[in-house]
Formats: C-alpha cells, structure tokens, sequence
C-alpha cells in the first residue's frame, strides 16, 4: 500500500500530466489485491477512500486525501485507526 500511495503523490505532482491515467492503472490494481489480515484490509480501505477522494471538485477532500496517501506513502499507521469507520 506504502508503494502504491507514494506513486500516486508523484504522479500527482509531475509536472507532465498522466495522473488521471495513473489513477485509472492504480484502481484496477488495487481492485486484484487480496489483503493477508485485516490490517491489510483496513489500509486497502483508506487507500481506496483516498483514492475516491483525489478528483472530488471539493478541495477539502482531495487535501484530505493528499495527506492520508502522504501519511501512509510515510508508513505512520496510526492514521488507519483515526479514519476507520466506527462499528
């Protein structure tokens, strides 16, 4: 997950374009992975929410998901236990 959001931010801020594209590479590799534990799972969750989140037209949201890939490109987990859905 850790690769996978570091590439998105460098897509993001390349300056010659392609990150819609990245984006539609990263969703259909995202979608064949198969999560070892729920940990896993619960970070295959975030990303997939950041990843929603990256083209919303509201920018509050696609700041918000700029700063959870950062933190998870980072490898702080703490941040899964702060976003995760309540039961």
């Amino acid at each position: 997950m850790e690769r996978i959001a570091y590439q998105l931010l460098t897509a993001r801020s390349s300056e010659n374009g392609g990150f819609r594209s990245k984006l539609a590479q990263t969703r259909i590799l995202v979608a064949a992975i198969h999560p070892r534990d729920s940990f896993e799972q619960e970070k295959l969750e975030v990303l997939q929410g950041a990843m929603e989140f990256l083209e919303s037209p509201v920018r509050e949201r696609s700041q918000a998901a700029i700063q959870v890939l950062e933190q998870l490109a980072s490898g702080t987990e703490r941040f899964v236990i702060r976003l995760s859905r309540p039961a």
